[in-house]
């Protein structure tokens, strides 16, 4: 099977695609196929070799720690052959070889069954990032907020800020106030009434909070920036607030005025995943994929990229920060094609959302394997005229000699993008 592995810590250079054994199950294990394998800015920072040796294998290692796919292999864990799973368990990429592979032998613990009315792109959205999980644990366990709260979660952009505009009003959040930079950043963030904005070219974290509250504060801050911010974020808590930090993307120091916390005798705590079990881990999973079945939460989706493109997707992830989450697709073009067209499909990958194929067989084609994971409105339901495949969402390409016409005419440029994405 394909994997990307790094042999040596440097820049994306150093990822190269391998060739792997085959895993086989057994008694503590289930093997899966991976669909869709998340990038996140942690897979740039152990490449880049900043995490101490203790929370790392020895190299050579697969990064990825998220995936969606299917049960290739259940062994003897009880897991139904084909059914769909994402994998949730932790030290993927870090203390064990990651997702950026075909296969992957996983505990039958780190698996939850993904409903059929959810996508695989959606799916591995809500695991890329483990935005929604830290939200929601963070939230319910760590601040226990309470209905009528209000949240402050700066980095719009980062996965935890992003899920916590969508899961904190599921938990009785009567606002959730974030930030971007920029106008441009800030009109492509979705709109809601229950979320609102400050753009940090304009004002400071700390007018910005007190213009939108009239002066109240918050009750919850979820602070995934550190640094400078943390110290603002702290001053904008109302009496008996909590700040808990959780990520330290703009810096490990923080300056903090202590009459923040006497004064308002507030709080600051940390997130750790650790201090969770696995069965909690999976029961919330459960629960976000309950919502997503119900359109209660959206992932942003913003790309899919072959295997062979994992270097561009880290560029994509850590350089151009998008608002939505960034994929890697496993599964090879079929080589029986003609190298043009081959060519042509991965070119549109990586301009459009990606065409994924499950099987070089017609019969499985004209099953429909085009999918788009374009991320429109917050949320919402597949629109009329995406593309589908399998037995997921409203389907365009339908079963038969149509289907395969279709997936054919993508591929030659008879569906413009802009099209498939309407």
């Amino acid at each position: 099977m394909r994997a990307v592995r790094f042999h040596e810590f440097g820049g994306r250079d150093v990822l190269r695609i391998d060739q792997l054994p085959q895993p086989e199950p057994d008694a503590d294990s289930v093997v899966i196929r991976i669909a869709r394998a998340g990038v996140s800015p942690l897979d740039d920072k152990v490449r880049t070799g900043v995490l101490p040796s203790s929370m790392r294998k020895p190299l050579p290692l697969v990064p990825g720690a998220s995936a969606v796919g299917r049960v290739e292999d259940p062994g003897t864990s009880g897991h139904a052959p084909g059914a769909r799973v994402l994998l949730c368990g932790w030290g993927y990429g870090t203390t064990r070889d990651g997702t950026w592979r075909e296969l992957a032998a996983v505990p039958p613990s780190h698996l939850v069954p993904v409903p059929d009315d959810v996508s695989d792109d959606d799916a591995a959205g809500l695991v890329t990032g483990s935005g929604y999980l830290t939200a929601w644990l963070a939230l319910t366990k760590t601040a226990r907020m309470r209905p009528g709260q209000v949240v402050l979660a700066p980095g719009i952009y980062g996965a935890v800020a992003n899920a916590a505009a969508q899961v904190a009003p599921i938990l009785g959040a009567s606002r959730v106030i974030s930030t971007a930079r920029g106008a441009d950043r800030l009109a492509a963030v979705p709109r809601a009434d229950d979320l609102a904005i400050i753009d940090l070219e304009q004002e400071t974290l700390s007018a910005g909070v007190a213009r939108l509250t009239e002066g109240a504060g918050v009750d919850v801050v979820l602070d995934g920036l550190g640094g400078d911010l943390t110290g603002q974020a702290l001053g904008t808590l109302r009496r008996g607030g909590v700040l808990v930090s959780i990520g330290y993307t703009a810096g490990t120091k923080a300056a903090i005025d202590v009459t923040d916390l006497i004064w308002k005798t507030a709080r600051m705590e940390g997130f750790l995943f650790t201090a969770f079990t696995q069965q909690e881990v999976a029961d919330t999973y459960r629960t976000l994929l309950g919502h997503l079945s119900a359109h209660a939460i959206k992932p942003a989706i913003d790309g899919v990229h072959p295997l062979d493109q994992a270097a561009e997707a880290q560029r994509r992830v850590v350089e151009d920060r998008p608002l939505g989450r960034v994929f890697l697709d496993p599964v090879p073009e079929p080589a029986s094609w003609p190298a043009a067209l081959r060519g042509r499909l991965r070119a549109r990958r990586a301009g459009w959302p990606a065409l994924r194929w499950t099987s070089f067989s017609l019969s499985r084609l004209c099953g429909g394997s085009c999918r788009t994971g374009v991320f429109r409105s917050w949320p919402r339901p597949r629109r009329h005229g995406e593309l589908a495949g399998g037995t997921h969402g409203s389907r365009l390409v339908q079963r038969g000699v149509r289907g395969f016409t279709a997936l054919v005419a993508a591929g030659l440029g008879g569906i413009p993008p802009k099209a498939a994405q309407r």
